[in-house]
């Protein structure tokens, strides 16, 4: 195999390298970090032990000092034991300190590259290249503790030469491929998208990163009046419900503040993890790859070539709605199974206005129509929904009740007709519509998410119909992406094959690279 001219030096003209002894510090925290994860739970025995001795400050002692002790030594192993080569089209790593590892990264095999610098590296001026390819778990192929230009050097080095090969695949396909390369987007040093803090202000609140925070705290709110007791005294107490009305509605009015409070704090702490995460937010568009820069305490730089994006996605919830906010979501090939690295594989633009995102995905995709006709799902939807969230529940529920005659559970069959409306709303909102090259799918209650993909990037599409939806003509199409699924339900069948057809028609014909 052939080497490129501007490849400085061979493999085997690179010697081994060492990362610097700061990195160290780096796998303390990994290491900190899959101990709490995997091995705290099971220190429960040893917690047992400690509370049933005599002398628990002694044995305390000793354990803090092993596990610091034990700490120190593995990330100090760890950090000796790596090594690393940079060759033509490919990154050697040796590393494990009992378990011998030895990993060689293919250049076209990466997924992302990206450019971390936490707090603690910054006086040393290093930084981590996060190399993540299809299929790894995280921090499997990362260089911690290497200088920023070497690993601008490394990025940019990888980035060229997947780019290389890019054209090569499209010289070697057919004339929709080579249309396609003629549209390339205009590249820029000047940013292409910024967030102010206001902004980070309005995507902590309208990312739904709080109502995780929420369902977390869910657990604890049966247990709200012990929370009371506990900080507050009965006699600070009982004042504070007379204030507030006495007896039972001070008491109500307690409870709904400490929720309120709850859900103020949930609120904080999203917009304050949006901030730490997007702070001096600068997207670029340099030769066909996204950069973005963003952090307060841990820096990142994250490159994105545009081949890679599978999807764009405009969303918001019901806040975002009201603050006139969407954030943009460029999906990428999914790198695992689990939610973790999907999460990973969302590149993020936030708080846009409508205009900022339409401009956005203008310069992304730029032969992208201005409007695309769509279409509403089948009304039957709405009695699905109907149906199985609620009638079918409330009838299962009260049913034992009315067998022994207390009637009054028959007022929850008002449920599904007060619901009405709402799931009407729902179904109003969810419409799709496709072009001979893009497709769109919506949906949304008082929020809105409209997900825009390429058809030819689309890896299969499957249509499925239940005894109703045959009888109606109806079908559910499910389009499976390289990152991820989406479902157009109660759509008519004919509908349904005409996508069918059109997808498959490109998956046979389209040669243009994917991913």
């Amino acid at each position: 195999m052939t080497t490129d001219s501007n490849v400085t030096a061979t493999t085997e003209q690179i010697q081994w390298k060492r990362l610097s002894p700061v990195a160290s510090v780096y796998y303390l925290f990994k290491t900190v970090k899959a101990f709490i994860g995997q091995a705290l739970p099971s220190l429960a025995p040893l917690v047992i032990v400690l509370l049933n001795s005599d002398d628990k400050a002694l044995i305390a002692t000793l354990a803090a000092v092993g596990f610091a002790t034990l700490l120190v030594v593995s990330s100090l192993l760890q950090y000796w034991f790596f090594q690393y080569q940079l060759g033509d089209n490919e990154i050697k790593i040796n590393q494990g300190v009992f378990k011998k590892q030895h990993r060689v990264i293919n250049f076209d095999r990466i997924q992302n590259i990206n450019i971390n610098q936490p707090i603690y590296f910054r006086p040393f001026k290093l930084v981590i290249l996060v190399i993540e390819t299809a299929g790894s778990k995280g921090g499997e192929g990362d260089l911690a503790g290497i200088g920023q230009p070497m690993a601008e050097d490394i990025r940019d080095q990888i980035l060229q030469r997947q780019s290389q090969i890019k054209a090569s695949q499209i010289e070697a396909g057919n004339d929709a491929a080579s249309t396609a390369a003629s549209t390339d987007t205009e590249s820029t040093d000047e940013p292409i998208a910024t967030a102010s803090t206001g902004d980070l202000i309005r995507y902590g609140l309208s990312n739904n990163g709080m109502y995780i925070l929420l369902a977390f705290m869910a657990p604890f709110f049966p247990k709200i009046e012990e929370i009371i007791n506990y900080f507050f005294s009965k006699a600070e107490l009982a004042a504070m419900t007379e204030a507030l009305g006495g007896n039972l509605i001070g008491s109500i009015i307690i409870v709904v503040i400490m929720i309120a409070s709850v859900f103020l704090l949930m609120m904080l702490i999203s917009v304050l993890g949006s901030i730490l995460k997007f702070h001096n937010y600068r997207l670029t568009l340099t030769d066909e790859t996204l950069k973005r820069k963003s952090g307060l305490i841990n820096t990142q730089e994250e490159s994105l070539n545009l081949s890679k994006i599978q999807a764009i996605a405009r969303q918001s919830n019901f806040i975002g709605h009201w603050l006139g906010r969407e954030n943009l979501i460029l999906r990428q090939a999914g790198g695992g199974g689990n939610k973790q690295q999907r999460r990973n594989n969302l590149f993020v633009v936030p708080a846009r206005i409508a205009e900022q995102s339409e401009q956005l995905i203008e310069t992304l995709y730029p032969d992208h129509p201005e409007q695309i006709e769509t279409h509403p799902i089948n009304r039957r939807y709405i009695f699905k929904t109907l149906l199985i969230t609620l009638i079918l529940p409330v009838l299962l529920i009260s049913a034992p009740f009315v067998i022994q005659q207390h009637f009054w559970v028959m007022s929850f069959y008002l449920l599904p007709v007060l619901c009405y409306p709402l799931v009407a709303k729902r179904w109003r909102n969810y419409r799709y519509g496709k072009t001979d090259e893009y497709g769109l799918i919506r949906s949304g209650f008082i929020g809105h998410k409209q997900v825009l993909f390429p058809l030819f990037k689309v890896q299969r599409a499957v249509i499925s119909q239940s005894p109703v939806q045959k009888r109606r003509n109806l079908a559910t199409l499910t389009i499976y992406l390289a990152s991820g699924k989406m479902r157009i339900p109660y759509m008519p069948i004919e509908h349904a094959r005409q996508w069918f057809d059109q997808i498959y028609a490109k998956i046979e014909t389209d040669s243009r690279p994917w991913f």
